[in-house]
């Protein structure tokens, strides 16, 4: 059970999750795991839809992207996840998300700018999302990198990419922007920093589900105490 005191409902959901505990304590498969985790956070928190980060590298790393076929990069909670509703999976080669329900829109464009136009990231000021991290080992978060884009931090640059996509049994050609580490410059943002930060503004909050820890918080707060600091010190997040 999900301990949902002070937890708010009726949110757009996020989750991200590490499944190695849940799975030391149970006998279920990953598959079952991931539903009951899904279900659980579903009827409790009454979610407008839950969202789920199916992140796949292929495009930068290969130049191609499989819309249906390449798999998510980040773990097997989010391959899971997919597994059940890829067919929700948003509209972006690299940092796409898949949902439960379907995303209403009434024109749909393939990203091009990662944080940018087309992208998850391009209403966030006009949504508030719950964000949950089930049992991570370290605070993480992709907000992180859509302030580094916002800010035009100086520890990275935009790097363009071009690449072939796979979309209903169409081939494309398509270019894709991003803000990337400079790696010769320190670029690695402090998690332990961060999570600190955020703990003692009373933004970051604690609860469990199935016994296993839960940090939640959300997005409106983040982005507004970060952009805050940001404003103050552009190598806020590295230093």
């Amino acid at each position: 059970m999900i301990n949902i005191k002070n937890i708010p409902k009726n949110f757009y959901v996020i989750i991200t999750a590490r499944l190695k505990n849940f799975k030391k304590n149970s006998n279920l498969s990953y598959l079952n795991i991931t539903k009951n985790i899904v279900n659980e956070i579903f009827e409790n928190l009454k979610p407008i839809n839950i969202f789920v980060p199916t992140f796949c590298y292929d495009f930068l790393k290969k130049g191609y992207y499989d819309h249906r076929l390449s798999k998510p990069d980040i773990g097997r909670f989010s391959d899971e996840f997919f597994n059940v509703y890829h067919n929700n999976r948003s509209l972006d080669p690299v940092f796409n998300y898949s949902s439960i329900f379907p995303e209403k829109k009434v024109k749909q464009f393939w990203c091009k700018n990662a944080f940018g136009n087309e992208s998850f990231f391009e209403n966030m000021h006009d949504r508030e999302f719950l964000v949950i991290n089930l049992d991570l080992p370290k605070f993480s978060s992709t907000f992180i990198h859509y302030l580094e884009n916002k800010f035009k931090v100086p520890y990275r640059f935009y790097k363009n990419f071009e690449g072939s996509i796979s979309y209903k049994e169409k081939v494309f050609s398509s270019k894709y922007e991003y803000y990337v580490r400079d790696l010769n410059k320190s670029s690695i943002y402090n998690s332990e920093k961060i999570r600190s930060f955020l703990y003692e503004k009373a933004i970051l909050k604690e609860s469990s589900l199935f016994d296993n820890k839960i940090d939640w918080y959300l997005s409106s707060d983040l982005i507004s105490n970060l952009s805050f600091e940001l404003n103050k010190d552009l190598n806020f997040f590295v230093n």
